[in-house]
């Protein structure tokens, strides 16, 4: 037993405290706080930390919506410009028909005038050879008379008078 009491005697003593989670470990540190603050503390950091990430994924959102926003403009713009840029082309189409139109006139016009220039030369020529023919045709009948009157001098007698296709001015 003694032996028994020795061993008990040897063996450390625990001495078992009272864990009181409010109260510090009182160890001389700088930065010495109770289980509870700690915990506290931490709930805190959580806290902000999760208001950083709100905070954070509403300004994401708002540049997000704001990116959106100058895109929808920009959109709006190219649509503008290209609503724009095809009126525009219907109108320099409208306007290319135009003067084609008119440059198609004017050429007509000046075919018309060439065709009532040579028809109005032609007519002069016509007139001109008409006139010819008809001079023609009275040195025919003159010549014809004259050769007529000089083959048969006794029909010449018969003739009283010159025929009605020659005139009497020559």
């Amino acid at each position: 037993m003694l032996v028994v009491q020795q061993a008990i005697e040897r063996v450390p003593k625990l001495k078992a405290k009272m864990f009181d989670p409010t109260t510090s470990s009182n160890m001389g540190l700088l930065q010495e706080m109770s289980l509870v603050e700690l915990r506290e503390r931490l709930r805190m950091v959580h806290a902000q930390k999760e208001e950083e990430v709100v905070e954070k994924r509403k300004a994401i959102m708002r540049l997000k919506q704001s990116k959106e926003h100058k895109l929808k403009a920009r959109l709006d713009n190219i649509r503008r410009v290209r609503r724009m840029s095809t009126v525009e082309a219907k109108k320099q189409r409208r306007r290319t028909k135009e003067l084609e139109h008119e440059q198609v006139l004017r050429e007509k016009k000046v075919t018309d005038q060439a065709v009532k220039e040579v028809a109005r030369r032609l007519d002069i020529k016509r007139d001109e050879k008409q006139k010819e023919l008809g001079m023609l045709v009275k040195v025919f009948c003159v010549v014809n008379f004259l050769l007529v009157r000089a083959c048969a001098s006794s029909m010449l007698s018969m003739l009283p008078m010159m025929p009605s296709c020659v005139n009497r001015q020559f």
